[in-house]
């Protein structure tokens, strides 16, 4: 990130590491910031740069939902879902439906 810091998929990617690592609100500013590179657009592909990965908003709308839910503000967490739900593109993000259905769950 220090040399692109406008690459969303750096940001998409720390936010996912620090998700696993349960580092909820990092995660959360990273998906956050992954947004605000995304400038708008429904989806980046990186193929030219040598990436063979498309990041899509609906990804990184998601995961930040998924994160608010983990920090328990369920109300904005249900809105970032519903959003991404919006913003599908690609057969793989059927599992944001999935996730409004099971309403996010997480056990505390």
């Amino acid at each position: 990130m220090r040399l692109d810091k406008y690459l969303a998929i750096a940001y998409f990617q720390k936010g996912v590491s620090n998700f696993l690592l349960e580092k909820f609100e990092e995660a959360l500013n990273d998906f956050n910031d992954s947004l605000t590179y995304l400038r708008g657009n429904k989806w980046i592909d990186y193929e030219q740069l040598g990436l063979k990965y498309k990041l899509w908003s609906c990804e990184a709308r998601f995961n930040r939902g998924l994160c608010s839910t983990y920090l328990r503000d369920m109300s904005t967490g249900m809105h970032d879902l519903t959003e991404a739900c919006t913003e599908k593109g690609d057969p793989r993000h059927d599992v944001i439906d999935e996730a409004i259905r099971d309403k996010a769950e997480v056990s505390w």
